[in-house]
């Protein structure tokens, strides 16, 4: 299994061009920013799944997402539930990564893809259940706990690398995130 893979088969160009109409940005440049920030943000939860504390908060949050949030998505975005899911998406990921490390994904997500600051940080909200989401597929279909979480984040290091935009692990130099 490769995990970027899982999350990026999610987010097909109808998904990306809802969250791109959504977050009032052009198509090209969300998904830009989606092919640096799924692997980013997989790196930065993989680190955190590296210490006992860290896996078992990773677990917690990761089997808590709503059942079906996958499947809800959709609907939510662009819709009622958006604000709700950014600002959700956005605390789950700034109590796991840390709000220095998530804002410095912000800015350098920002400088790569050309997005408004704005749009980077929401864009990261929505995609915290995206990424928590298929953890929890993965988590409850292959009966894991926490440090069987912790184990495929770590067995999945080189696909999140290679799925790194070129020059972009540069910018997240100093975030903590890889």
């Amino acid at each position: 299994i490769n995990i970027v893979s899982v999350i990026t088969q999610f987010l097909t160009p109808d998904m990306i061009a809802k969250i791109a109409a959504a977050l009032g940005v052009d198509k090209s440049l969300a998904g830009k920013a989606i092919s640096a920030a799924v692997p980013s943000l997989l790196g930065g939860l993989a680190g955190v799944a590296g210490t006992q504390d860290g896996a078992q908060k990773l677990y917690q949050a990761v089997t808590q997402q709503q059942p079906g949030v996958l499947d809800s998505l959709a609907g939510m975005i662009g819709g009622a539930g958006q604000t709700t899911l950014v600002e959700t998406g956005t605390k789950t990921l700034g109590s796991l990564l840390g709000p220095a490390a998530l804002s410095g994904l912000g800015g350098a997500l920002t400088k790569y893809s050309g997005l408004g600051g704005t749009a980077s940080s929401s864009l990261l909200g929505l995609l915290a259940p995206v990424v928590l989401g298929t953890l929890g597929k993965q988590a409850s279909g292959g009966s894991l706990n926490a440090g069987g979480l912790a184990s495929l984040l770590a067995s999945q290091k080189s696909n999140i690398s290679s799925a790194l935009p070129s020059g972009f692990a540069d910018m997240l130099g100093g975030t903590g995130l890889l």
